[in-house]
């Protein structure tokens, strides 16, 4: 069986005849004819019912005219495909932590799409931090996007080499219960925070977040009460909305959770990384693009409310 059959099949189908089947395809009638006979042969099945007048399919026929157009039509979309890819380099599969994360994300998606006049696809893709880190590895992902820090080399994930480095710079907040004695404020100093309970960002599967957060309250000299590890920021706000206790969080990342609770700035102005992560042998011309206008549009530093 080939496609040349299964397109002569079809064009007999749709116009119930032979002869207009030929001229419709711009091909004679025989050779026609008998692509149709060997296909029947390979199935082992009579296809069509011919008469001088019309062709009328036979109820085998009518089963396989549904997995022709079927198989052709995943062709067409195969074909279609390989030629934006060619042209472009194809799409972008793009992971990220939150919601939250995600509002910072249009950008670079809106210059990458006027970039290419719109003959990229993307994929976006919710995930936590260790299953992007999987995903990127196993080439599901292109690029993935979370709160830790940058290497100054790849690392190996699965037998694959990753770049991590960052993408840009948010300030912290301190984020807190609408009920919280300090919630009022408009700036808050760390030394005001000694003793709280501390809900936080997991220091697995890489150290970055936690590991800043826990050294900006060592230096000022602040205990913290850690009573709950999060894997994912929403984790981090619902338990802080709750009134479990208090978190830093990023600026950007935070923004969707003002009405929840208090995000209120720090006096000594801290900030903290989001990275992007991207197999080191993943060539694709999109990614490269994509990479390019990451830097030119978050090369100005920490974001601003």
């Amino acid at each position: 069986m080939n496609l040349r059959q299964l397109r002569y099949f079809v064009a007999v189908c749709d116009e119930q005849h032979f002869r207009r089947a030929a001229e419709k395809l711009n091909v004679s009638q025989p050779p026609l004819s008998q692509q149709i006979k060997e296909l029947e042969l390979e199935l082992g099945v009579r296809l069509l019912e011919r008469s001088n007048r019309a062709v009328e399919l036979t109820p085998e026929g009518s089963l396989f005219l549904r997995r022709a157009r079927a198989i052709l039509d995943s062709v067409e979309e195969a074909r279609h495909e390989m030629h934006n890819y060619s042209a472009t380099g194809g799409g972008i599969n793009i992971g990220y932590m939150s919601a939250a994360m995600a509002s910072s994300l249009p950008p670079i998606l809106s210059a990458l799409r006027e970039d290419s006049r719109g003959a990229i696809t993307f994929k976006l893709r919710q995930l936590d931090p260790e299953s992007q880190l999987r995903s990127v590895a196993r080439g599901e992902l292109d690029v993935g996007f979370a709160s830790f820090s940058a290497r100054p080399a790849p690392i190996s994930i699965d037998d694959k080499f990753l770049v991590i480095e960052r993408a840009w710079q948010e300030r912290l907040k301190v984020a807190l219960p609408h009920g919280h004695p300090l919630a009022g404020k408009t700036v808050i100093s760390l030394d005001q925070l000694n003793d709280e309970k501390l809900i936080i960002m997991a220091r697995n599967p890489l150290p970055g977040f936690f590991d800043q957060v826990i050294s900006l309250c060592y230096n000022a000299g602040v205990a913290m009460n850690i009573v709950y590890e999060a894997t994912q920021m929403p984790e981090v706000m619902t338990m802080v909305a709750a009134g479990y206790g208090i978190s830093f969080v990023p600026e950007r990342s935070s923004m969707l959770w003002e009405r929840q609770l208090a995000l209120i700035p720090l006096s000594q102005s801290p900030t903290t990384d989001v990275s992007v992560m991207y197999r080191a042998d993943n060539t694709s011309p999109v990614l490269t693009r994509f990479k390019q206008l990451l830097k030119k549009i978050y090369a100005d530093g920490p974001s601003e409310n």
